[in-house]
């Protein structure tokens, strides 16, 4: 079954690892795979990568030695890495029969979809005894996205604009995710991101909306639950 390929922000277009576009924010390829590269885990782990575009996160893992690589992408001719197998799934759908795995990685993937519950589900039964789940996903929490959500009534990444644009159509809330790796018993071990979300702001070249931006700074410093990653990024684990 095949789905209209989705358009990313213009921003991620200009992310390139080996000549192979990185369709995600900067630097989350680079975090996921320096943890990854810490975790331990053999370079002949079974890798299953889930929604790969073009495949720069696979391009990446072959130049540092890992090789029992899988990839699922929805749009298979997108895959530019002629040499891992490439299956063609739409993970809407029951993936649960691929096979087992010593690492999943879903990186900006679970947003797309349209139930988290059931990809999580899948996910843990493809899961070996030790595996680890490296999972991403725009943070819908950090005191950017909320003092913007109160001016606005718009959440930051998930616009009507974007519903379409960028096929962003399921914010991610931490504590629903906790809830969703609780039914499935599996755990966050590490919780990161890729950068402040402030810092990238301050880098806008508006003069105007630079004031702006550092006016709501001070204001985020009286915020209580500060989370300021602009992208979570997630080691996820089996509780037993």
């Amino acid at each position: 079954m095949k789905l209209k390929g989705v358009q990313f922000p213009k921003e991620t277009k200009k992310n390139y690892y080996n000549g192979i576009q990185m369709s995600c924010a900067k630097g989350v390829h680079e975090k996921v795979f320096l943890t990854l590269e810490k975790s331990g885990k053999d370079k002949n782990s079974k890798i299953l990568v889930l929604g790969s575009g073009a495949g720069a996160f696979e391009r990446r893992l072959l130049d540092n030695g890992y090789k029992n690589i899988t990839s699922v992408e929805l749009i298979p001719e997108n895959f530019k890495v002629s040499e891992i197998q490439v299956l063609e799934f739409n993970l809407n759908l029951d993936f649960s029969n691929i096979g087992k795995f010593d690492i999943v990685i879903a990186i900006e993937l679970i947003e797309h979809l349209e139930n988290q519950f059931h990809f999580i589900r899948c996910v843990k039964k493809i899961m070996n005894t030790e595996a680890i789940f490296y999972l991403s996903t725009p943070n819908v929490e950090n005191t950017f996205v909320r003092m913007r959500y109160f001016l606005l009534g718009t959440l930051y990444w998930f616009g009507q604009s974007e519903l379409e644009g960028t096929g962003h159509i399921s914010p991610i809330f931490k504590h629903i995710l906790d809830f969703n790796l609780s039914q499935n018993n599996l755990k966050i071990q590490k919780y990161f991101g890729n950068i402040n979300i402030w810092t990238k702001l301050f880098k806008n070249k508006n003069f105007f909306k630079k004031i702006i931006f550092i006016f709501l700074f001070f204001i985020n410093l009286f915020m209580v639950n500060k989370n300021n990653f602009e992208i979570n990024l997630f080691e996820i684990i089996h509780k037993n």
